[in-house]
Parts: C-alpha cells; sequence; structure tokens
C-alpha cells in the first residue's frame, strides 16, 4: 500500500511539476523570440503560457512513464513490482481517458499564438546570408535608413554597400524571430529540433487516430504500451546505470521508430520504401484499414514482444545466478 501511495503520489508530483517546468520554459521562449536587442525584455505572456500548458500535458504524460520507472530500478522486487502495476494502471487511465479528452479539449480551442514581430533597433550590426545590416533609423511603421553591405567578396576594397532610405526591410534567416541577433543566440540546437520534430509527427497521429474512431485510437495506444513495456529493460544488469541507460534506450527507440511511422513523408527520403509498405499494410484487411498507421502497430507490437522476450531472459538469468549463489553457500 505504502508503494502504490509512492507512486501515486509521485506520478502527480511529476506530471505537476513536468507541466509547470514545460509551460514555463515555452513561455519564456516566446517571449525571447520576441525579443529585440536594445528593447525592453518581456517574457511574460498569457496566451503562450496557454499554448505551452497545451503542449506540455500530453508531452509530460508520454514521458512520466519513463521517469517512474527509473525511480523504481532501486527499490526491492517486491515494492518494484508493486510499482510497475501502479505505472500500468495511471499510464491506462491517462492513454484510456485523459489524452483523449484534452485533445478534444485542443481540437474544440481555437486559441492561436499571434507573433508579431517587433521594429528593429537601430544601432547595431545584423549578419544574414551574405549581407550586414546596418540601421541609423527605425520608424514605428518599420521602415528603416541605413546601408547594407555585400560580404560575398573577399577583399576589403571589394565590398560593395548600398544605401537604404525609408524602406521595408526584413532580414533573411530571421524567420518566427523579430531579430536575428536573438535567433543565433537562443536557436534549438538540431538534436533538440529532431527531438521536437519526431513528437510533432506522433502528436498528428494522434490527433488523426482520434478523429477517425476509438478503435483507430487503441491501434494507437499501443505506443504508450511499448513505452510501459520498457520496464522490462530495467532488470538487465545488476549495475543500476546500466539499467538506467537500457531504460533510456528503450524509450529512444520506441519514440523514434513510432516518430518514422507517422512521419513517413518526412523520412521517405531516408527510407523511401515505407509509404508503399505502410499502403500495402492497410489494404491488406478490414481491420488493418482502421488503423492511422498499421505500420505503427506491427513496430510497437514487435517491440512489446521483443521487451517481454528480454524480461523473461534477464528473470531467467536472474534466477540462476540466484540459484548458483545458494548452492555455493550450502
Amino acid at each position: 500500500m505504502r508503494t502504490f501511495l509512492s507512486v501515486l503520489i509521485s506520478y502527480i508530483v511529476l506530471c505537476v511539476v513536468g507541466i509547470i517546468i514545460c509551460s514555463g520554459l515555452f513561455m519564456v521562449y516566446i517571449g525571447c523570440m520576441n525579443f529585440v536587442v536594445g528593447q525592453p525584455l518581456d517574457l511574460f505572456s498569457f496566451n503562450a503560457l496557454k499554448a505551452g500548458l497545451d503542449l506540455s500535458v500530453p508531452l509530460v504524460v508520454v514521458f512520466i512513464p519513463m521517469f517512474l520507472i527509473l525511480s523504481l530500478i532501486k527499490h526491492s522486487r517486491r515494492n518494484r513490482i508493486i510499482g510497475i502495476i501502479t505505472t500500468f494502471v495511471l499510464s491506462a487511465a491517462s492513454w484510456g481517458v485523459g489524452i483523449p479528452a484534452y485533445l478534444k479539449y485542443l481540437k474544440s480551442d481555437t486559441g492561436i499564438i499571434q507573433l508579431d514581430k517587433k521594429k528593429l533597433s537601430a544601432g547595431y550590426f545584423r549578419f544574414s546570408e551574405n549581407n550586414i545590416y546596418y540601421f541609423t533609423n527605425v520608424t514605428a511603421s518599420k521602415k528603416a535608413d541605413g546601408i547594407i553591405i555585400d560580404v560575398t567578396k573577399t577583399q576589403t576594397e571589394d565590398k560593395e554597400f548600398s544605401i537604404i532610405s525609408n524602406q521595408q526591410i526584413t532580414i533573411p534567416g530571421s524567420e518566427d524571430f523579430s531579430d536575428i541577433l536573438v535567433k543565433r543566440s537562443i536557436e534549438i540546437p538540431d538534436m533538440l529540433r529532431y527531438l521536437l520534430a519526431d513528437l510533432y509527427y506522433i502528436g498528428v497521429g494522434a490527433k488523426n487516430s482520434l478523429s477517425r474512431s476509438w478503435l483507430s485510437w487503441g491501434f494507437f495506444c499501443l505506443f504508450g504500451l511499448a513505452l510501459f513495456f520498457v520496464f522490462t529493460l530495467s532488470r538487465g544488469s545488476k549495475w543500476r546505470m546500466i539499467n538506467a541507460f537500457g531504460v533510456l534506450l528503450g524509450t529512444g527507440v520506441v519514440l523514434k521508430l513510432n516518430a518514422v511511422c507517422y512521419g513517413i513523408t518526412a523520412y521517405k527520403q531516408f527510407f523511401p520504401f515505407l509509404p508503399s509498405l505502410n499502403q500495402k499494410l492497410k489494404s491488406a484487411g478490414w481491420i488493418f484499414s482502421q488503423m492511422e498507421s498499421p505500420l505503427s502497430v506491427v513496430v510497437n507490437l514487435s517491440l512489446i514482444l521483443i521487451f517481454i522476450i528480454i524480461g523473461i531472459i534477464a528473470l531467467l538469468v536472474g534466477g540462476s545466478k540466484k540459484t548458483a549463489e545458494d548452492g555455493g553457500k550450502e
């Protein structure tokens, strides 16, 4: 009972803390995207906070089982079993009821973040592509006076520049950032960008699955079941660090493979056979036609089977070692 309450409290605390942290980070990042060097920094935005909350809830629910499994590695066998059962019950409730309800709420919510780029400040050099921009004055209508220096040529005497006066200027490469100087400082690293892209593909798959039917959503939940069965990797070694690494690696593999399955269009340049394979599976029968991504269902079932086999092997090997140690003591 104590273990059950401990896992339940941990689940609630992780949910609350994770959502608060993720929402806050998202709001701060949105504030930095709208920041212009030389102007006051305003980080608080209710709309950005709400958008961060909307994104954080499903994200936290996806990753919580991994953190709970990591915390159970140091527990005794009996407490670990109770903890795993509690984690499964909580995860099943979240995937079966919580996430679908929340996705329906997001679908009905029409709130969209509108990021209006602020006017740039004068007196700063801004480099983009092959040009350096320097503005001596920027009006409220975002028209600027200044110079643009072409740096494509290497020799100083060959530098070319043009004078601009009261022209509407958009610096290429700034994208959603108001100031390219800020973008260069806080731009998301490529690895994190790929992770966010993968989560986006999975999120689109979740919304499409839920909009099709409850049966389709049930097939999508195999993704959550595969994430749960990562717990079998927490018993692979007597070294806790290796077990923790196995759980992290297993979670990463499940996420990546599902991202590939749901983001076939983005990954077809690396795996050109995936679209045709997924289409063949969809036409294999009625049950496959009810799946948003039959390929992901096959992948998740395969992963679950692999995790179960690994868990059985770890259990047998651990039991044989214990028997051998008992025999040696006798």
